[in-house]
């Protein structure tokens, strides 16, 4: 038991230290945190029920998560290709990317689908 609590602090601190790193290193992952915090705001306005926040956020907060797996291919590859275009690499990071893009499109889809139900 004192081991599985060992490991499960360790992997905690390991877990803030990418999200710390990413948050003062990338643009995109403070960016996008900002806008999750915007949005916990306003939802916190707009919401009915509790379920409905989780609604309203999920879908960006699961981009925070993508965009980490996003951060850590990119970083990948700019260390493996040491400055190298290969169209390999450029279709991994292009696509990471493009997951966080359906992401944040679900998100905004999700907000407008809720909002317009609000007003009808």
């Amino acid at each position: 038991m004192i081991q599985l609590l060992r490991r499960l602090k360790a992997a905690t601190k390991y877990s803030w230290a990418g999200v710390a790193w990413a948050f003062f290193y990338e643009f995109a992952f403070r960016a996008q945190t900002l806008l999750v915090l915007a949005l916990l705001g306003a939802a916190i306005v707009v919401v009915q029920k509790p379920l409905d926040l989780l609604i309203l956020l999920f879908p960006f907060v699961l981009a925070l998560a993508f965009e980490l797996v996003n951060t850590a291919i990119e970083q990948t590859i700019n260390e493996l290709g040491k400055g190298a275009i290969r169209p390999a690499f450029r279709v991994a990071k292009d696509c990471g990317s493009a997951a966080v893009f359906v992401l944040l499109l679900w998100g905004g889809m999700t907000w407008v689908c809720y909002l317009l139900e609000r007003i009808a």
